[in-house]
């Protein structure tokens, strides 16, 4: 195995060139921009760096730090239009070109055995890095339909302001004119005095509802809570990353805040058990789900131990009051992946029962 590490850490840069090329023989559009040409190319650098160090371990080995860029690759090609079906393309382009060097190398040696190794390789390596950079995709046009909502609020309530509200009030006044003028209203003034309230209280309800579709989610929210709190936790040698993405006005106050406690719970048994050097807490809100996770590179547990872990209960309980399902998936030497998915009240198939499982 060393051998073919050796080979391929001397081929990197014709892998990388030969990739690049069949980009552009794909003619697709990470091809066409250069940021993006040079997001994906790093991205194949990560993978071959994986494979390079699973062959000389002996076992697949994948820099999880790297993760946190393809998150970033993401972003920048969702914000460029770039379909994350075109990441697709690309990683199928770079499996094939990377194993085509490989099996070329092998029948000259005759250790063909170790191709499925180096396809396995590939197969973890590239999967990981496109499944950040779909998730980072979602997470972004989920950030643009919640600033598209924000923006049709505000809309709605110019016009209530501008077009309703003055024609309202000056009927009002229009009312307490008509009220003084009158030399002996006698039973009609019941009668105006109660189209006046009437009025009065639509005056209001318009204030209010204006006021409500201007409002904005105060920094109390569930995202400036995880900031401060990962903030106060952190260190020079830790690096927390934080993302969340959709509207906050969709998560009742109580299942924002108990859903910040499970993941707080989450973060301290990452820093109390694992030793990590990263955390990733990304939260996804729709319209019906909130959907978290919290995602270390640290020293991992086995599964059976996961009664000793601290705080685990908790968060368990937390997430079956809210109707939820907790997931947590790790094993030792490979960090720890906490999953969080909690319906919100709009939920088309809303149920009773509440899922619970660990895995």
């Amino acid at each position: 195995m060393r051998a073919l590490a050796d080979f391929i850490e001397s081929s990197r840069a014709k892998i990388l060139t030969a990739y690049e090329r069949e980009l552009q023989a794909m003619d697709s559009p990470i091809s066409h921009d250069p940021d993006s040409r040079r997001q994906a190319t790093a991205r194949a650098d990560q993978t071959v760096t994986d494979l390079v160090a699973s062959l000389r371990g002996g076992k697949i080995d994948l820099d999880q730090h790297h993760r946190l860029l393809s998150w970033d690759h993401g972003t920048a090609q969702a914000a460029g239009g770039i379909h994350v079906s075109q990441s697709l393309r690309a990683a199928v382009a770079l499996f094939e070109v990377t194993l085509s060097f490989t099996a070329e190398h092998l029948a000259q040696t005759e250790s063909a055995g170790l191709l499925e190794f180096v396809s396995l390789v590939l197969n973890e390596s590239i999967n990981e890095r496109i499944r950040e950079v779909a998730v980072a995709h979602n997470s972004f046009l989920l950030n643009k339909i919640d600033a598209a909502h924000e923006e049709e609020r505000r809309r709605i309530a110019r016009e209530l302001h501008d077009r309703i509200s003055p024609g309202v009030v000056a009927a009002q006044r229009q009312l307490e004119l008509y009220l003084e003028s009158l030399p002996d209203p006698g039973d009609d003034s019941a009668r105006i005095e109660s189209a006046q309230e009437a009025i009065r209280e639509t005056i209001d309800e318009l204030r209010t509802t204006t006021s409500d579709l201007r409002y904005k989610e105060p920094l109390k929210g569930l995202e400036n809570a995880l900031h401060v709190f990962l903030e106060a936790v952190g260190h020079p040698t830790l690096h927390p990353r934080l993302g969340v993405h959709g509207d906050e006005a969709w998560v009742p106050p109580a299942v924002r805040e108990e859903s910040f406690l499970i993941i707080r719970e989450a973060v301290r048994n990452s820093l109390s058990h694992g030793r990590p050097s990263m955390i990733l807490v990304r939260v996804d809100i729709a319209p019906y789900e909130l959907r978290a996770s919290v995602e270390d590179d640290g020293i991992g547990f086995n599964l059976e131990d996961i009664d000793a872990t601290a705080g685990l209960a908790s968060m368990r309980e937390r997430t079956a009051l809210l109707g939820g399902t907790l997931s947590m998936s790790t094993q030792p030497g490979h960090g720890v992946q906490v999953e969080l998915s909690v319906p919100l009240p709009g939920r088309r198939d809303e149920t009773d029962q509440t899922t619970m499982s660990t895995s």
